[in-house]
């Protein structure tokens, strides 16, 4: 599936996918964007482009009468109480541009809201810094608990680097974009998840570590990565004795560390090493105590 980049998602202030007007790729490639570079073009892209969609859905709702009906669906109620307060845009693209986003948004809110994440309220889809844009250390955590048992996304947040093929309505030719991970411990073990930087939050992370109890004997695959690295991502995927990506095995435990406000990159990056070595240590001195018969 393909997804067009607009003007409006193309000029969004902060970290970018390097995405232009006109450009177009996969929606595939477009999640990377949004991961790794921590791109915010990409994040509206893809709130415009599925918001659209939400919104035509909720026009055939309201045409069928079935919108905020005793049995219409929770969720098609829900958006039409949720919805953010729309931007003022003065072009009709602009317009329908943020009409999606709104629709997306308070898709988001559900979302949040099914997950039991009730501190948490989104009012953009790229997390820029806003009044009511906020949530918590628990609630990502709870989140990031959800997202990792997907296994596209696992393997998304876990890639160091891609390349991605992007076309461009106003040109006869495509062009080639590279996306590193702004995740500096990827090749310590960790599994992603996400960084986060703006004036009002300071340096953020969202991560997860997984302990290897038997080193992991690489699966043979054509990867270009060096041999630590590919190993790590191995486990990541999910390799690791063949464990499902989402699920906890006895081979490995996973931790889920959020850190919020730090005052620099580095003292991030410092912080999280030391809460992982932290949270280690309390599991070897306490290990959890399965019941007898579980796995």
């Amino acid at each position: 599936e393909l997804l067009l980049v607009s003007r409006h998602a193309a000029t969004v202030v902060g970290t970018s996918a390097r995405l232009l007007p006109g450009d177009v790729l996969s929606v595939g490639e477009a999640l990377y964007g949004l991961m790794l570079p921590s791109g915010n073009d990409a994040a509206l892209a893809l709130a415009e482009h599925f918001g659209e969609r939400m919104r035509r859905r909720r026009v055939q709702a309201r045409q069928l009468g079935r919108c905020c009906h005793p049995t219409s669906a929770p969720r098609a109620c829900h958006l039409r109480m949720r919805l953010p307060p729309p931007a003022k845009d003065s072009t009709k693209a602009g317009a329908d541009a943020q009409s999606g986003i709104r629709f997306f948004v308070a898709d988001m809110n559900a979302a949040a809201q099914s997950l039991g994440l009730h501190a948490t309220s989104f009012t953009n889809p790229h997390g820029l810094s806003a009044p009511l844009h906020q949530s918590t250390a628990e609630d990502l955590a709870l989140l990031c608990q959800h997202v990792m048992r997907d296994p596209l996304f696992a393997q998304i947040v876990s890639t160091q680097s891609r390349t991605a093929r992007v076309s461009n309505e106003a040109e006869d030719k495509a062009r080639d974009i590279t996306w590193t991970n702004t995740n500096e411990l990827l090749n310590e073990g960790f599994c992603g998840i996400k960084t986060g930087t703006t004036p009002t939050t300071g340096f953020c992370l969202a991560a997860e570590f997984r302990i290897q109890a038997h080193r992991p004997t690489p699966s043979p695959s054509s990867s270009s990565l060096p041999e630590e690295q590919e190993e790590t991502a191995s486990v990541c995927r999910g390799e690791l004795r063949g464990q499902d990506p989402g699920k906890e095995g006895r081979e490995g435990q996973r931790l889920v560390v959020v850190l919020l406000a730090s005052a620099t990159k580095q003292a991030r990056t410092n912080d999280t090493r030391m809460l992982v070595e932290w949270a280690r240590d309390a599991l070897a001195n306490n290990p959890p105590q399965h019941p007898p018969g579980s796995s």
